[in-house]
């Protein structure tokens, strides 16, 4: 004859106990994991290159998690309008708004980028990377389309290589924008009008 266990015995109460310390276990590690996103990685401000017309900003972030990561890279496509405030070089960027998720990003990496707009709608990105090694690429969005529903011509992205050899190109043989350059006359070259050279 089978025993029947009789309601509210120890082991029925202990269950939905144990599974609700698991719930909230569970729930409260993610919400510290989501909290320290907003504060680590690091993340600085590296530079802001607009486009021709002045319609499109993009601008490249440096992302630093100290002893456990290499340095990386993350280049956004923001319309002027909603372009956060531009920084001096090397300050700090607080990691929320615009910044999460994918709507304006369209590198994320640790190859070291390069940037200039071929056009008002179009923007190449250049990836060095150190010979014998392949780029480090996270994510790449090469298609960007604004507003709900989305409207005018979409902001194109496209992303070349260059295998820098055994040291780091000069950024001064480059038409392309870095992260670390403050050259006004790069800055110019960036912007211009004209046909991409694959080997500049």
């Amino acid at each position: 004859m089978a025993v029947v266990p009789r309601r509210g015995t120890y082991g029925n109460l202990m269950l939905p106990k144990i599974a609700k310390v698991l719930v909230y276990g569970v729930a409260a590690v993610w919400l510290l994991a989501y909290g320290c996103s907003y504060v680590w990685p690091v993340y600085d401000w590296g530079i802001r290159v607009p486009s021709p017309d002045k319609s499109y900003d993009a601008v490249v972030l440096f992302g630093d998690k100290a002893a456990f990561d290499d340095l990386f890279y993350q280049i956004y496509v923001f319309p002027k309008d909603i372009t956060p405030r531009d920084q001096k070089a090397f300050t700090h960027v607080w990691y929320a708004g615009v910044w999460r998720g994918s709507t304006y990003l369209v590198y994320s990496g640790y190859s070291l980028p390069g940037i200039r707009w071929t056009g008002n709608h179009s923007l190449e990105i250049n990836a060095e990377y150190w010979k014998g090694e392949p780029a480090s690429i996270s994510e790449f969005n090469p298609v960007k389309r604004y507003g709900w529903p989305a409207r005018g011509e979409p902001v194109v992205v496209s992303l070349t290589y260059k295998d820098v050899g055994p040291e780091p190109a000069s950024q001064f043989e480059s038409p392309f924008v870095h992260p670390f350059d403050k050259s006004k006359s790069l800055r110019k070259a960036a912007t211009a009008e004209r046909p991409l050279n694959p080997h500049p």
